[in-house]
């Protein structure tokens, strides 16, 4: 997918992928079979904008209008910052799941469960799925719309193109940067380079062909638009075009080469990511380290679930290349021995596990583990034996286009999960015994991380806040909600500046314990839920991180003696346990003092505006 040269000779399309590692490029594809499958017709049908050709079908049928809507105002605003119309109308291809997306012949190459969109240059056609969250969807198409500016700009200018090669972090840099600002995962990664004395200079960079490009190439973009205003985007890209030199037009327009220019922009990025609080830690000064980086490809471990008894540790790793599930079982000594449970990626069953927006979950005894797994053309929810891992049972739903964090009941016998319904997500309770389905929720709104309490609530995180509208497609960043099965009524409960994620329930029900990025680094938070008081439980200055900003990325134990989070440091996930009784619950600032820095929904601020739309 992604090549070495942005040529029309050689490079054929660009995606947004969320690669794991910086050096995941040569595991990035692998699958069960090594062969596309395509394991149903789609009856495509066509609904044209002023700009777009929308393509979608059946289960897309309700959200391709809302696509079309979202893609022209994202049109709007790449047309206003580029200075560009582009010539002819770009076709937008929808799927309505990952599982559908990758049956797609608009390119040949396998696409993993990372891709979330592609942009090929021959037709600039756009294709995306639609994942279960508007906000994230809405993120990903604009980033691919710049692509199709990109490509209109590059090849309607009487352009010789093959002598414009520029470096990756140029095109994809640019796309996430207009497509979504700056957000904690980026600052993360650059805070990480920082704090490391491992951030890398341009030139360097110019070099590089891994998730690099997209992080850090945002954060170069970020610098220069915040300081010399967002069009210069789009004049330092036409001229680099025209010129077919990167560092020329650069010089130009900044008049920096590329030396003053890392120094220009590391000096700007060290003011936003490194936290001027001396006292906030590293995550191994605080808590104890469960996973190593075991080679230099192993990189990635992530999605722990902890067993109720706080004993056992679930997670996902790909130690050997391929995702797999591990198990940490604790020693008497207090250390941690390993076992291998599930391999990824080896057979049609578990063909590719789901980890980058779903939890696992355990049952309350222990004995069982839930996960989503795909198998053939649906997701499957498989649930285990949490020592053996053979399989006890397994649900596959024709309705539903993709499932997401199963949680079990108290009892045991039904499980709530997220399922995707036309790229739609709900809350979906499952009777074990009978194979019942009823759905829960039904509306628009992201409904994300379930995790079922002591008694009959259940809570998740949902773009359904204040500031959110359905009906203009307005949607803020992520909030905690609860809904309660008894009265099927839903509540907010937090309604803080950034997203909150991974939420867990303490042993008695009267507090949540979550992620948030409400005070510019995503820490570990919990919520009273009798009077609303919340505490920072974590002040580290890595952040408690997964993957992308919905990679469940924190665990606590039921009896409330183990959290295991996630943590990004030097490059690479690691997994760390501490005692919540070991921690100091300190009270956060205020809202009104939360740093501009702290995480917004940039993609929706910059692209979707609050006008009634036709």
């Amino acid at each position: 997918m992604i090549r070495n040269r942005f040529s029309r000779a050689v490079f054929k399309a660009v995606a947004i992928i969320i690669l794991l590692t910086p050096a995941l490029q040569a595991q990035v594809g692998y699958y069960f079979g090594q062969n596309k499958v395509r394991y149903k017709d789609f009856d495509w049908k066509v609904y044209r904008t002023e700009h777009f050709d929308v393509y979608y079908y059946n289960e897309t049928d309700i959200t391709a209008r809302d696509a079309a809507r979202m893609a022209e105002r994202g049109y709007a605003y790449l047309s206003k910052t580029l200075g560009h119309n582009v010539k002819d109308r770009i076709p937008l291809i929808l799927y309505a799941s990952l599982n559908d997306f990758a049956q797609t012949n608009v390119i040949n190459g396998l696409l993993d469960q990372g891709t979330r969109g592609v942009t090929e240059s021959l037709k600039n056609r756009v294709t995306l799925p639609i994942t279960g969250s508007y906000r994230e969807f809405n993120h990903v198409l604009v980033h691919e719309l710049v692509h199709a500016f990109q490509y209109d700009i590059m090849f309607n200018n009487e352009l010789n193109i093959t002598r414009f090669n520029p470096p990756l972090w140029f095109v994809e840099g640019m796309a996430e940067y207009l497509s979504a600002g700056m957000d904690n995962t980026t600052r993360m990664w650059v805070r990480d380079g920082l704090i490391h004395d491992d951030l890398m200079s341009v030139q360097k960079l110019n070099g590089t062909y891994d998730i690099r490009v997209y992080r850090l190439g945002q954060s170069l973009w970020h610098y220069i638009g915040e300081n010399y205003g967002k069009e210069m985007v789009g004049k330092i890209f036409k001229m680099a075009a025209r010129s077919g030199n990167v560092e020329r037009a650069i010089k130009s327009y900044l008049n920096m080469d590329l030396k003053q220019l890392t120094t220009a922009w590391h000096t700007y990025a060290k003011s936003l990511t490194v936290p001027a609080d001396t006292t906030m830690a590293m995550p191994a000064d605080v808590a104890q380290q469960l996973t190593h980086r075991g080679s230099y490809y192993h990189r990635m471990n992530i999605a722990p679930a902890v067993s109720p008894d706080g004993k056992r540790v679930a997670y996902v790793a790909n130690k050997d290349l391929d995702e797999e599930i591990y198990m940490l079982t604790q020693k008497p000594d207090g250390s941690y021995e390993q076992k291998h449970l599930i391999s990824g990626g080896k057979s049609r069953q578990f063909e590719t596990l789901r980890y980058f927006e779903t939890a696992m979950g355990w049952s309350r005894d222990g004995k069982k583990l839930a996960f989503i797994s795909k198998s053939g053309a649906k997701d499957v929810i498989y649930i285990v034996d949490s020592h053996s891992g053979k399989v006890l049972q397994e649900f596959q739903f024709e309705r539903l286009n993709g499932l997401l964090s199963p949680t079990f009941s108290p009892e045991g016998e039904r499980l709530v999960f997220a399922g995707l319904q036309g790229g739609i997500s709900d809350l979906y309770l499952l009777n074990l015994g009978n194979g019942n389905l009823r759905r829960l929720t039904n509306d628009k709104f992201a409904t994300l991380h379930p995790q079922w309490g002591p008694e009959n609530e259940i809570v998740f995180i949902t773009d359904r806040g204040k500031n959110s509208n359905a009906g203009q497609l307005l949607f803020s960043d992520y909030d905690l909600a609860i809904y309660n099965l008894s009265d099927n009524t839903i509540q907010l409960v937090t309604d803080l500046p950034g997203s909150e994620t991974s939420p867990q329930w303490s042993p008695d029900g009267s507090e949540i314990a979550f992620i948030s990025d409400y005070e510019g680094i995503p820490n570990i938070y919990r919520i009273r839920l009798n009077d609303g008081e919340i505490r920072r439980l974590t002040a580290l200055k890595s952040g408690v991180s997964g993957i992308t900003e919905t990679t469940p990325a924190f665990s606590w134990s039921a009896n409330g003696n183990a959290m295991v989070f996630s943590a990004f440091v030097d490059a690479s996930w690691q997994l760390f346990k501490v005692n919540p009784d070991d921690l100091v619950a300190e009270i956060p600032v205020s809202p009104e003092k939360v740093s501009e820095n702290a995480g917004k929904n940039a993609a929706i601020a910059i692209s979707v505006t609050t006008e009634a739309l036709p």
